[in-house]
């Protein structure tokens, strides 16, 4: 299993809480890849893009951090997708007001992609 990693070089220190999340939610994530996917590589990346249309000032834009976890495995089945760490990433997820989307491609792997706004 081969594992690529990018974080964007301009973000800053998140907040405790954020960071903890975030590490508790790729942690789960990363588990459920070497557990399930029967995946050979698989990505990490995090950044935090500026938002269009920010009403902030242009020195302060509107910013959300995303985190994209993706792999090229086998995928999952709707039924496989009620187990315990799926319901911990929604409740991390959501205790951030953040949103969590599922692109699933039988046996062509599954990319999660997490934005939380700061």
């Amino acid at each position: 299993m081969q594992f690529d990693l990018s974080i964007d070089p301009k973000l800053e220190r998140l907040p405790p809480k954020i960071e903890f999340e975030l590490y508790s939610i790729c942690l789960e994530l990363v588990n459920n890849i070497l557990k399930h996917s029967k995946a050979t590589q698989a990505q990490i990346n995090l950044s935090a893009p500026a938002l269009r249309g920010s009403d902030r000032a242009a020195d302060r834009p509107n910013r959300e951090l995303k985190l994209m976890v993706s792999d090229n495995g086998i995928g999952f089945f709707e039924n496989d997708s009620d187990g315990k760490g799926i319901k911990n990433v929604r409740a991390r997820v959501e205790s951030l007001n953040g949103t969590w989307k599922i692109k699933n491609s039988e046996n062509q792997g599954i990319t999660n992609t997490i934005s939380i706004p700061l």
